[in-house]
């Protein structure tokens, strides 16, 4: 029996332990100045850590054993973790506590996220639907991040701030102590990290390839951060659900019934992507007048600090 409850808490252990190395390695950037030349090979570095280290903290609890209960714990408490220390600092008062409140309300962010993705998991009764669920999310996403009526895109451009406020951090390396928080280089949406948990507890509820898949989706997001640090905002579940299918492809057997509601699937996924691209289309001749405030570069994000949208 004990030996049974040993083995159950790896994956907590792992978890925990992973984010809890984040929130020091955070603290740790704001108050450690790094010397100028070395800072760009620093800040890729501290960039991959924080981009593939919680992927791989989702995959590591992805093999607990979860039930709805499990599940709903997690989102009510990392809710409470999240939402908390800001409340907190704001009431305190001090700079002084702002960096470990941030540290603990990002805590709570992945862990409310993998709850809602492992409850989701519950809920998948096969695992074909991975093939057209996977396909829907990185549609969906497309359509939310890079379509004029998506609402991820509309919140970078007009309300960047939002992002910010319930996004993942990935901090950037600074020649100077800050003092308060770690200034971000990026973020990543909640919804990323929710889908990311949703696949890793289904691969392992299906016996599937629930290891190799982690083996390659930890390097390709951390690869997708660099064309996204030179484009801007891409969506992140393009990729992950790429790496779910593909290292998983041979598991799955579809009947002619499935196929056909995959089709129908991305039919309706291509449908709503054209659909908000024809919406947003200038609906007269461009005058050659620059455009109006808010709408231009000086209402969108910086390119050389892209924010990774959910």
């Amino acid at each position: 029996m004990s030996a049974d409850r040993e083995s159950a808490g790896r994956p907590l252990a792992a978890f925990f332990g992973s984010l809890l190395f984040l929130a020091l390695l955070s603290l740790t950037l704001s108050y450690v100045a790094v010397p100028i030349r070395w800072l760009e090979v620093v800040g890729l570095g501290v960039a991959a850590v924080f981009v593939g280290l919680p992927i791989a903290a989702v995959f590591a609890v992805g093999i607990w054993s979860w039930s709805p209960s499990k599940a709903v714990l997690f989102v009510v408490v990392g809710a409470l973790a999240h939402a908390g220390p800001p409340v907190l600092a704001h009431f305190a008062g001090g700079v002084g506590t702002a960096p470990a409140m941030f540290a603990l309300s990002q805590i709570g962010l992945i862990t409310w996220t993998t709850g809602l993705g492992a409850l989701l998991a519950t809920l998948l009764r096969d695992k074909n639907l991975l093939i057209p669920v996977s396909l829907f999310l990185a549609a969906f996403d497309i359509f939310l991040v890079l379509t004029p009526m998506g609402f991820t895109r509309q919140i970078i451009e007009q309300a960047p701030e939002t992002l910010a406020k319930v996004g993942w951090a990935i901090p950037a390396a600074s020649s100077a102590p800050t003092v308060g928080p770690v200034t971000p280089m990026a973020h990543i949406g909640p919804a990323d990290f929710v889908f990311a948990a949703m696949f890793s507890v289904a691969l392992v509820r299906f016996d599937l390839r629930h290891r190799a898949t982690m083996i390659w989706l930890v390097p390709a997001l951390i690869a997708y951060l660099g064309i996204v640090y030179f484009v801007g905002p891409l969506p992140a579940l393009v990729p992950i659900g790429v790496c779910v299918l593909a290292v998983n492809a041979p598991e799955f057997k579809l009947s002619a019934q499935e196929w056909l509601g995959t089709a129908l699937v991305v039919l309706i996924a291509g449908l709503l992507i054209g659909w908000s691209v024809w919406r947003g289309r200038p609906s007269g001749p461009s005058s050659g007048a620059p455009n109006p405030a808010g709408s231009g570069s000086a209402g969108s994000p910086e390119p050389a600090i892209p924010n990774p949208p959910p």
